[in-house]
């Protein structure tokens, strides 16, 4: 396996602990309660629906063919599409050791409101 397709399925091993059944998720559920303004039902079908938990080999393969290495690679992350933040981790990954996330805010507050905070970027080992 390459270094690539290692990071890649390290990606997928974390993603798929924090969403199994247990502490770890009812956590990431709270927390992104807190962080996103969504309500507790909303995540819970983003988590079980929306995350691609186990793309086949030849997806992967298609994946890795896609990108080219980089010493670097920086991705923002919507706060408010807490999901799209693994799709885009994916790729960043495969393309480099120490990809970058960068919290993206955008202002999908009611008017009048606080302006939302912007969802906690995780560092994968």
């Amino acid at each position: 396996m390459s270094t690539a397709a290692a990071r890649v399925a390290r990606l997928l091993a974390a993603t798929r602990r924090a969403v199994a059944p247990g502490a770890a998720r009812d956590a990431l559920v709270r927390r992104l309660e807190q962080t996103t303004g969504l309500s507790r039902p909303n995540i819970q079908a983003a988590l079980d629906e929306c995350l691609e938990l186990e793309p086949s080999p030849r997806e992967l393969e298609a994946l890795l063919a896609s990108v080219q290495p980089a010493p670097r690679a920086h991705v923002i992350l919507p706060s408010n599409v807490f999901v799209a933040a693994h799709r885009a981790l994916a790729p960043s990954s495969s393309t480099t050791a120490t990809p970058n996330p960068l919290p993206w805010a955008c202002n999908t507050a009611p008017a009048g409101s606080a302006p939302r905070r912007p969802s906690s970027v995780v560092s994968l080992p």
